[in-house]
């Protein structure tokens, strides 16, 4: 997990690195108009893709962390309710969609095949087995506090903004708002390509602080999870 975290961090790198150089071109920014048009272009443009970084290492992580799941090697049994419950019923649902998608012969946002997916749903007859990571993996394209916070109650974990919270060092309702804040703007540059208020480069590099932190909770929720398991 701590590879993916690696990953991400260095994906906000590149976002920073934008930022910084907007403001090493203000001076050209400020006094051509085409100048201006375009770094505000690109400001909006980094909004989003930082947003698409985030959903990207939120998927990766839950891959890695059933994977480290799996390989504890427990019975299934044995294992939180709510965990054993999201392998079936989210699985299952992974499974009719690649089903259905493979059945219009379109292409489809899960890799893995039918097949697969059904055998790693039935592997948990035996030890070792293989959990459905995509089940895991759910973001609706849109990380927002109420995505995250279902993100890992499919884990079976209980009050986890509570406990990113903990881990991040600061409130729950202050990572809330930051990251539904980001969010909101993330889709209104999605959807018009600008924003009625285009973040500067000091608010880029403040979202990406504030993913870095919040990224860092998470891994550390989730290494504490199945640490007790």
């Amino acid at each position: 997990m701590r590879t993916v975290l690696s990953d991400f961090k260095n994906s906000l790198a590149r976002v920073r690195d934008i930022a910084d150089d907007v403001d090493k071109n203000i001076s050209s920014v400020l006094s051509d108009p085409a100048a201006r048009n375009r770094y505000e272009t690109t400001r909006c443009a980094a909004t989003v893709v930082l947003s698409g970084f985030f959903e990207s290492f939120l998927k990766q992580l839950a891959e890695k962390c059933v994977s480290a799941i799996s390989g504890l090697k427990k019975p299934f049994t044995s294992l939180p309710d709510t965990l054993r419950y999201s392998h079936y019923e989210f699985g299952g649902t992974v499974l009719t969609r690649r089903t259905q998608d493979e059945r219009s012969n379109r292409s489809s946002r899960i890799q893995a095949s039918a097949d697969d997916i059904t055998f790693r749903l039935a592997s948990v007859a035996t030890i070792p087995y293989d959990l459905v990571w995509e089940a895991f993996a759910e973001t609706q394209a849109n990380p927002n506090s109420q995505t995250v916070g279902k993100y890992l109650k499919r884990f079976g974990i209980g009050a986890p903004w509570q406990k990113l919270a903990t881990r991040a060092g600061t409130s729950a309702g202050v990572l809330k708002t930051e990251l539904d804040s980001f969010v909101s703007l993330r889709h209104e540059c999605a959807h018009t390509g600008t924003a009625t208020t285009v973040p500067t480069p000091s608010e880029i590099r403040g979202f990406c602080d504030m993913l870095e932190k919040l990224a860092d909770a998470i891994v550390r929720v989730l290494e504490d999870y199945v640490s007790t398991l």
